[in-house]
């Protein structure tokens, strides 16, 4: 009869004696290996390449404005959460303005 090699192992649970182990131990070693042992790349980025990459990074900036600009009055009204969509648009103001004036009506 095989005796059980820990406590637990009756309960039908393999448990091994010991710290876990865990993967990412070694594929942080095998990555921090890699970096210390890789041979120099001899590459070479022109100005060229990084004008296209400053321009890049300032499109990137212009449109996160001209989004955040376009969105102002409603980003506001979410974090303030006490507006409604007919305080943030003119246009749906006055729909809500029409729907209450009929429900008034019908009443």
């Amino acid at each position: 009869m095989k005796q059980a090699a820990t406590e637990h192992e009756s309960d039908g649970r393999n448990v091994r004696p010991g710290p876990p182990r865990s993967g990412h131990h070694q594929t942080a070693g095998l990555l921090i290996a890699g970096l210390l042992v890789s041979a120099p790349a001899h590459a070479y980025i022109d100005p060229g390449t990084g004008s296209v990459i400053l321009q890049g990074l300032l499109a990137g900036i212009a449109v996160a404005i001209g989004v955040v600009r376009a969105y102002w009055q409603r980003i506001r009204a979410f974090f303030a959460g006490s507006r409604t969509a007919a305080e943030i648009d003119p246009a749906a103001g006055q729909d809500a303005d029409r729907e209450d004036a009929k429900a008034q009506s019908e009443i």
